[in-house]
């Protein structure tokens, strides 16, 4: 089945969102009142949403014409609860990318999968996928420090198709690995090649999903490169009148 890239608007005018709070001073651990950084929940309506006095980010985003928007963290159900969020951005037609940041690629060997397939569940159970969710993003700029690595990255994506695969998902949405062109650890087009060759590469494992032990199966297909999205046709300029050759 084909990837669906239909939402993705064009052209797209993103912004990178992450409004953590003046007193934010790091993740603070399980129960505390800043356990992960993700605010795009309900716990933290009062940055993105207008209502009830809320400072109403993602309506002064869209009043400036912004219609995708770039996030860092999502911590997936039941921990929190993203569905006024999303239902928020689909009323104004902002489009996002939902993320399974590091922490999720370097946990594949414990909590990793079921993240993961839990992120996807409250997509497509709430029906956002292509309005708003319309990619998936894996971990962000990887190559900055080393870790995690390309083949835990490529651990996620096939998550995300076992996930696809297991719940007959008809709208395939794209997904992205965010790498750094900035002097890193391997600059320029070398980690993502580095990707490719590690989602050519990989190889079954076994994951707890939903208490279940469960085989994860490898990329079945080969990994080309990406797709460009057609732009609109753009008119042509009418040509110059061509000046006299010289005798």
């Amino acid at each position: 089945m084909a990837v669906d890239t239909s939402g993705i608007p064009y052209p797209l005018r993103g912004v990178c969102y992450q409004p953590a709070p003046i007193d934010y001073n790091g993740n603070q651990g399980q129960g505390q009142k800043y356990f992960d950084t993700d605010f795009f929940n309900a716990d933290f309506e009062g940055f993105w949403s207008a209502a009830n006095g809320g400072r109403g980010d993602l309506t002064n985003m869209s009043d400036l014409a912004v219609n995708f928007i770039h996030l860092y963290d999502w911590n997936p159900p039941p921990a929190r609860d993203h569905t006024g969020f999303l239902t928020g951005c689909a009323q104004l037609g902002l489009y996002l990318a939902v993320p399974f940041n590091n922490s999720f690629c370097t946990n594949m060997s414990s909590w990793g999968p079921n993240a993961v397939y839990a992120a996807m569940e409250e997509v497509y159970s709430n029906n956002f996928a292509n309005l708003p969710v319309v990619m998936w993003t894996i971990a962000n700029e990887y190559n900055q420090t080393g870790s995690p690595t390309p083949q835990q990255i490529a651990q996620v994506a096939q998550v995300i198709l076992y996930y696809e695969a297991q719940n007959s998902v008809t709208t395939i949405l794209p997904i992205s690995s965010p790498t750094s062109f900035a002097p890193a650890n391997s600059p320029g087009i070398a980690p993502t090649q580095a990707l490719q060759s590690a989602f050519a590469a990989t190889t079954s494992f076994t994951a707890t999903i939903n208490n279940q032990s469960v085989t994860i199966p490898a990329l079945r297909h080969r990994i080309s490169s990406p797709t460009a999205i057609s732009p609109p046709p753009i008119r042509r300029i009418r040509d110059r009148p061509r000046l006299p050759a010289r005798a």
